[in-house]
């Protein structure tokens, strides 16, 4: 099962080759990703499954407005929508931005986690592999002249699962 908000990863991209079931939607949000994931681990309760889920709303806010959660957390200073809008080139830290970043992070690992309790009730350690990746970073974090910064290449990957080892 594969569901993707990306446009990146729509049908004519390939990716829904060997895969038994795609759910492709345009900007959908995480919440409504993780609750297709959760239908489709209910409906086939007998079958292994292989599940790869895009979330793209720590990408961009997909409706320029934050969800109120996290409009509370970051007050309205960090609802200054502001940018340095020069990709690969003296990219400038902005503050606002990271303020909104953290907390949407602060909320989607919120609701990774009721995926992973959902997944941990059904499954012991020995059957399952969850793997949390990014693709990159973001660029306003920091101030640099440089194309690829830490902030944009360090990325993280986290495993859960039988015979991996627990981590720091």
């Amino acid at each position: 099962f594969m569901s993707s908000p990306s446009a990146r990863t729509s049908p004519p991209y390939g990716y829904a080759e060997h895969i038994d079931r795609f759910l492709y939607r345009s900007y959908t949000t995480a919440h409504n990703t993780l609750i297709a994931a959760i239908d489709h681990l209910e409906a086939f309760p007998h079958r292994d499954h292989f599940l790869w889920l895009h979330f793209f709303d720590i990408h961009h806010s997909l409706n320029l407005v934050p969800d109120i959660a996290t409009q509370t957390r970051v007050g309205i200073s960090g609802l200054d929508y502001a940018i340095n809008d020069k990709p690969g080139r003296d990219r400038v830290y902005n503050s606002a931005a990271e303020a909104r970043y953290v907390a949407e992070l602060k909320r989607l690992d919120q609701q990774l986690k009721t995926l992973l309790e959902f997944i941990q009730e059904r499954y012991s350690d020995d059957e399952m592999l969850v793997v949390l990746f990014s693709d990159h970073g973001q660029d306003f974090l920091e101030t640099t002249p440089h194309f690829l910064p830490n902030t944009i290449s360090h990325v993280p990957i986290m495993l859960r699962g039988g015979g991996v080892p627990k981590g720091d």
